[in-house]
């Protein structure tokens, strides 16, 4: 996603990395600050990049998120690093923060914050 390196401030809808399976990493979305949510409730979804190993590029969020965090079969994602600055997550159909189906994901110190 480095071609989207200029994309600065805040997003009003959610944002949604979904079924890319050759993406390594976020990096390029850094400037990001703040994202909305979107219809289904969920402000950022993480999901079936199977080569994904770092969410490192979403380092420039900060505060909360009124939508959920969903991060989701990612075969290969080995950190959550680059989520510390999110300070709350608002909610989807009951949920807050779904976190399943990462293989390789040993800890979720990244949302220590």
């Amino acid at each position: 996603v480095e071609g989207l390196a200029g994309l600065n401030g805040s997003l009003d809808g959610s944002l949604h990395i979904r079924n890319n399976s050759n993406l390594l990493s976020l990096h390029g979305l850094e400037g990001v600050e703040i994202v909305g949510k979107g219809e289904e409730k969920r402000s950022v979804w993480i999901s079936g990049n199977s080569a994904l190993l770092s969410v490192e590029g979403l380092a420039g969020l900060r505060g909360g998120l009124p939508g959920a965090l969903r991060i989701v079969n990612n075969s290969n994602l080995l950190s959550l690093h680059g989520l510390e600055g999110v300070g709350n997550v608002g909610r989807a159909f009951g949920n807050s923060i779904c976190i399943f189906d990462n293989g390789a994901l040993l800890s979720v110190e990244g949302l220590a914050g």
